[in-house]
């Protein structure tokens, strides 16, 4: 391949690319809508999975990434259409008490790295550690 090819091969993967992350913002619209209609029984990850397709985790991000940044945050979808699904739910924990245009600028200027980096001196990790079984994981306090 020519440098002329990989360049447009690179070019062409990012336009795909921004294709996908603005439909990303319309599935997470309409997860969230379908989740609030109530119809699942506690079961709409598991519903997600087997009707779209879509990872249990995944369904939680999107729906956790609209609720936060369009229903409380206020920001329009269209705002976030294109930006990386996983810096606007890894900045999510940052998001309360802040200006969204604020919160929007930094997640468009920031790493991944950099939103972890800044969770992390917000609201530091502190480890519980539990003996567990190593056949259930199930925590041994609770092991019958």
């Amino acid at each position: 391949m020519t440098n002329l090819q990989v360049q447009d091969v690179i070019e062409q993967t990012k336009q795909l690319l921004g294709g996908v992350r603005q439909s990303l913002v319309k599935v997470a619209a309409n997860l969230h809508f379908l989740r609030a209609s109530n119809q699942y029984e506690g079961k709409f990850g598991q519903y997600a999975e087997e009707t779209f397709g879509l990872s249990q985790s995944m369904t939680s991000k999107l729906v956790s990434l609209y609720d936060g940044w369009v229903i409380k945050a206020g920001v329009s979808p269209e705002q976030i259409e294109g930006e990386d699904y996983e810096k606007l739910y890894g900045y999510l924990p940052l998001l309360e008490n802040k200006d969204p245009e604020t919160a929007l600028a930094e997640v468009k200027s920031w790493s991944r790295a950099d939103i972890k980096a800044e969770k992390q001196e917000k609201t530091p990790c502190i480890p519980d550690f539990k003996e567990v079984c190593v056949k259930c994981w199930t925590p041994k306090e609770n092991h019958g």
